[in-house]
C-alpha cells in the first residue's frame, strides 16, 4: 500500500460516493458511513480539487459498455 503525508488543512478533496446507501433518502446529505475506514485500510479514497474538477474525477468511476 503507498503511503501518503497529510494533507494541509485548507486542500480541498473530492470523495467518490460509490454506494446509494451512503445517501440519506430524506435530506440528500451523505451519511457519515460514507467517510468510516474499511477494516485494514489506513486512509480514504479522494481525489485533490487541484488536479482533477468533480467532472473528471466522477468519469474515473463510470461504467463504460464493452
Amino acid at each position: 500500500m503507498r503511503r501518503f503525508d497529510p494533507l494541509p488543512d485548507d486542500v480541498t478533496v473530492y470523495r467518490a460516493l460509490l454506494r446509494k446507501q451512503w445517501i440519506d433518502e430524506d435530506t440528500g446529505r451523505v451519511k457519515a458511513d460514507a467517510y468510516f475506514l474499511r477494516v485494514n485500510a489506513r486512509g480514504l479514497s479522494v481525489n485533490l480539487a487541484n488536479v482533477c474538477s468533480p467532472k473528471q474525477c466522477a468519469e474515473l468511476f463510470r461504467r463504460h459498455p464493452c
